[in-house]
């Protein structure tokens, strides 16, 4: 299955000249947070499909951060000011060292998030119930009526 998914995103992105940067994950168990079994054999494939291609290309793992995400909405419904929003943005970046393993990135800058502005968008969304318009592959793989290519059903 997994490889007949790659197939279809490969000819998606000739098509359309877009290109696979990475791959993001989330857990389905709200206190997981790191790199697990799953994130990690995807995000190995994505990363040796996209090194194939382009040998200067670094792809990366952005894992979504249940228990950030949960902080970030009480900081922000709170609304008190914390400073640098940084720590609270709900995701967390990983690059793919040499001996194989995913770790953290280091200097990742996130537009709009250090100052907030991309955590409060993100909490208008979800207080919105804009995220249950949201469609990915996985989510196209369980019911195919459910399009994975159509025009973003959010805007920034």
């Amino acid at each position: 299955m997994l490889d007949a998914a790659f197939a279809l995103v490969d000819e998606h992105c000739a098509k359309t000249g877009m290109k696979i940067v990475g791959y993001y994950h989330a857990n389905g168990v709200h206190e997981q947070n790191g790199v697990g079994a799953l994130a990690k054999r995807l995000a190995d494939k994505i990363h040796e499909t996209v090194k194939e291609a382009d040998k200067e290309a670094d792809p990366c793992l952005l894992i979504v951060d249940n228990l950030k995400l949960e902080q970030l909405a009480k900081v922000l419904k709170g609304g008190t000011s914390a400073g640098d929003m940084s720590k609270y943005s709900g995701a967390v970046f990983h690059v793919k060292t040499s001996n194989g393993g995913w770790t953290v990135a280091e200097n990742v800058s996130i537009q709009g998030v250090s100052d907030g502005s991309a955590q409060a968008r993100l909490l208008e969304l979800i207080e919105a119930d804009k995220h249950l318009l949201l469609v990915d592959f996985d989510n196209h793989l369980d019911d195919n009526s459910k399009a994975w290519l159509t025009k973003p059903a959010i805007e920034a």
